[in-house]
């Protein structure tokens, strides 16, 4: 199974470059970047490809529209939950190393929100892999 990190090193390597240079935006120096696309990564070598993706730790990827890996909030704090893959429309991870492929997959997370059923919203390791997947808890 790949990693959040090896993932999204495939993903950069297969990504259209068309679409990487339109859409994608990475962030070496932690800073926050915004492209036309309103896409934006905040974090040591994020990125984020695709309209409103956001990347929000070292090491996430967020590939799709709305895509997001890592979610910023009093629960999932920026920086918190290294190496998130994110990789779909709305699709959400939240966790170290953690994979949601699909439209709607959703890892860590409950309707797209930090938190839910899970201990501190997080699901560290975990992969959820279809439209419409769900995983919560550290597996």
């Amino acid at each position: 199974m790949l990693t959040g990190t090896a993932f999204a090193a495939f993903v950069a390597m297969t990504a259209p470059q068309s679409a990487m240079a339109e859409e994608c935006v990475m962030e070496d120096s932690g800073s926050a970047t915004q492209s036309t696309q309103g896409a934006t990564s905040n974090g040591a070598t994020a990125t984020a490809c695709g309209t409103e993706a956001s990347a929000n730790s070292p090491n996430s990827t967020a590939v799709g529209y709305q895509a997001k890996a890592n979610l910023t909030s009093a629960v999932v704090p920026t920086g918190f939950t290294d190496g998130a893959v994110a990789f779909g429309a709305r699709a959400v991870a939240v966790g170290f190393d953690t994979i949601a492929l699909g439209n709607d997959a959703r890892v860590g997370t409950v309707d797209g929100t930090a938190g839910g059923n899970t201990t501190y919203g997080f699901a560290d390791f975990s992969t959820a892999v279809g439209a419409d997947s769900r995983v919560s808890g550290i597996m």
